[in-house]
């Protein structure tokens, strides 16, 4: 990594968590802390951030003592609550802060947003955030609490009434189980609803002092705001019963904060499936199974739908599912392009994430273990050319589409001529033709050419894809001198069904072999059964059995259980003569052994 790199990842980092020690960046950079130290001095020198003892910091706009109300906040408890506070802020974010002391703490902590839109009846947190020439601030009228620095009353409420804000934060001088949130203002109180019905979600900021008091007037009940943030004073028994209550309470510490919900098994729970497209053979399957899953679960309510494999699509349902109530979601994102919005969006209001198949950094994984299934395709396929063609082929093709985890996009094929050395992160798809080219050539020794196309991935559907990449295989095939044999690593069915359509349509099945990862569908099955069929066979990655897996991790997950990072489902092997003599797939990553082969 560039010096250049370093600097920008480091930034990024103090962004996100505001300060941050030496050893920390070393680790997370994996260079050493002589070279950390001299990055923060670099960076200390040009204003970007400000050296502490043993890290660094990001720059802060202060708040002129004149413009400070009273109630401080001089409690470290309470810096603890404005820190969590500040970690669920982004920039680009829609605001409405109240006026409490924790609000005015939370608005120093994100002077370096950008393109924050802020509404406040706070004049402190206003002069604060409009310190920063892309933030948009409006200050919302009424008339001027002297004690406060805020306005209030009946034209401060009508004024609110106009706008909309993806995110409310506040505070309230009272929460209990039988009262709920109360205020001991009227007018506050009233403000506060109309903050709690304008906001997607709604952050209230109480330290734990005021936990289990009642004031006079209500502003919502425990389970009508997003999150109830305080700090780590508060004992268990206060916690047990907001959460029996209907609370969704977030603990926050010195280092860490801790989220409890209703038990799921006391609960009805709400999980958001935004699938991969509705109309691909794979994704159809795994909707299919976790359906079943949350039937016979009883008390799980799925809200299920389709990213139509377009980022732009995925980011608006993560956006929707978050609105509707979800306690979890389940995201499969073929593009890899809109997981660090969705993540955004989904951490910002501390719900958890399961990935289908395309990991998401912060997410759990449930799905293909890409390695392990590239190894049974690379040894069923290198063993066929060692037995079939002498351990001889002169082209081998890796071929993916734009999508499938590579952050890729667009409607041009894409040649790449590859050396062997992965750039695959260890649970990404394309991992799998990898791991399968390794194998298999190791088996067959050098191939003169070897390539990694990526083909167009705009398609929405599996007959689509089908339709759309047969006639890109012809002009691919063209060129080749028929003299010449070629091996195709096929990342999907999809693929590996319009190559064999090409090969068949320009007569050249004795030069092309191929293997692909899917389904044991009724098309695969289909083309296998066929004398002239250039494929071998295809891995079996079971999205049938996702759904039951994937339900019960989300369970566990909501239950407070320590889930592992990735779940993998078992695969197998269907070939040619399995269908051909009727037996099923062989489960397991040793399907291949003790496999021998037969021609066409």
């Amino acid at each position: 990594m560039t010096a250049r790199a370093r600097h920008q990842r480091i930034l990024a980092l103090l962004k996100e968590r505001l300060a941050i020690g030496v050893a920390e960046l070393a680790t997370e950079l994996g260079v050493s802390q002589n070279t950390i130290r001299n990055d923060l001095d670099t960076l200390a020198k040009q204003g970007l951030v400000i050296r502490t003892h043993g890290g660094a910091s990001i720059p802060t706009v202060s708040l002129p003592p004149q413009l400070w109300p009273g109630g401080d906040v001089s409690s470290s408890r309470g810096e603890y609550i404005v820190k969590y506070a500040a970690s669920r802020v982004g920039d680009g974010d829609s605001l409405i802060l109240g006026d409490c002391p924790l609000c005015i703490r939370l608005a120093e902590r994100i002077t370096q947003r950008r393109n924050l839109r802020v509404i406040t009846p706070s004049l402190p947190i206003a002069y604060l955030l409009a310190q920063e020439p892309s933030n948009k601030v409006v200050l919302v009228g009424g008339v001027l609490d002297r004690a406060s620095l805020s306005t209030t009353g009946s034209l401060t409420e009508a004024f609110l009434k106009d706008f909309r804000a993806g995110k409310a934060f506040f505070s309230c001088s009272g929460v209990s189980v039988q009262n709920g949130l109360t205020d001991a203002n009227p007018e506050s109180a009233r403000l506060k609803r109309e903050m709690r019905v304008v906001a997607d979600l709604v952050f209230v900021l109480v330290e734990s002092e005021r936990v289990g008091k009642i004031d006079l007037f209500p502003v919502a009940g425990l389970g009508e705001v997003s999150r109830i943030v305080t700090d780590d004073a508060l004992d268990r028994n206060k916690i047990q019963s907001l959460v029996e209550a209907g609370a969704k309470l977030t603990v926050c510490g010195p280092e860490d904060h801790k989220t409890y919900r209703e038990s799921p098994q006391d609960k009805r729970i709400r999980i958001g499936f935004a699938n991969l497209s509705h109309g691909v053979w794979f994704a159809q399957k795994v909707r299919q199974g976790l359906e079943e899953a949350a039937q016979r679960a009883g008390r799980v309510e799925l809200l299920v739908v389709d990213n139509e494999t377009d980022p732009v699509v995925a980011e608006r349902n993560a956006e929707m599912l978050l609105k509707e109530g979800i306690d979890l979601l389940i995201e499969y994102d073929g593009t890899g392009m809109a997981t660090r919005p969705i993540m955004r969006l989904m951490r910002s209001a501390d719900i958890p994430v399961i990935a289908v198949d395309i990991p998401i950094t912060g997410a759990h994984y449930v799905g293909c273990d890409h390695d392990a299934a590239g190894i049974v395709a690379g040894q069923m396929i290198g063993r066929w050319i060692a037995e079939q063609w002498g351990g001889t082929v002169d082209r081998v093709w890796l071929v993916t589409c734009s999508g499938g985890g590579s952050a890729r996009r667009g409607n041009d094929v894409v040649f790449e001529d590859w050396n062997g050395s992965g750039v695959s992160k260890s649970l990404e798809p394309i991992l799998r033709l990898e791991a399968a080219f390794d194998v298999l050539s190791s088996l067959v020794g050098l191939v003169p050419e070897v390539r990694r196309i990526v083909l167009p991935g705009d398609w929405k559907s599996s007959s689509a894809a089908i339709a759309r990449l047969t006639p890109l295989f012809a002009e691919m095939l063209e060129p080749v001198p028929h003299s010449q044999r070629i091996a195709a690593i096929c990342l999907t069915d999809e693929v590996a069904l319009a190559l064999a359509q090409a090969v068949r349509q320009a007569q050249r099945s004795d030069q092309v072999v191929a293997v692909s990862f899917g389904t044991d569908n009724p098309p695969v099955r289909a083309e296998l059964s066929l004398p002239d069929t250039c494929l071998l066979g295809t891995v079996v990655l079971r999205p049938e059995c996702y759904g039951e897996e994937l339900l019960r991790t989300a369970l566990r997950i909501l239950d407070g259980e320590v889930v592992p990072p990735a779940i993998y489902i078992q695969h197998g092997f269907v070939s040619r003569e399995d269908v051909r003599n009727g037996p099923g797939p062989s489960l397991g990553t040793k399907s291949a052994e003790g496999t021998s082969f037969r021609g066409r």
